[in-house]
């Protein structure tokens, strides 16, 4: 794995931790209490999910590029 690589990985773990931190002020924290408590609920949801998907993306991607190179 090339340097370039290692770096966009932490990134993208560094994007996810983002993600699911946002979903997790959203949902504990009264920080954002201007916004009905639905809307609070979708868009942690929505947040976490998507960190989700992130995360199985980010650690998935780098073994499909190896698989091609054998």
């Amino acid at each position: 794995m090339s340097n370039l690589n290692k770096y966009l990985r932490l990134f993208g773990f560094g994007v996810v931790g983002l993600f699911f931190l946002l979903g997790l002020i959203l949902l504990f924290s009264d920080y954002f209490n201007n916004l009905s408590m639905t809307y609070r609920l979708i868009l942690a949801f929505l947040l976490l999910g998507y960190g989700a998907f992130r995360l199985m993306s980010t650690l998935l991607k780098p073994k499909k590029e190896e698989e091609n190179e054998n």
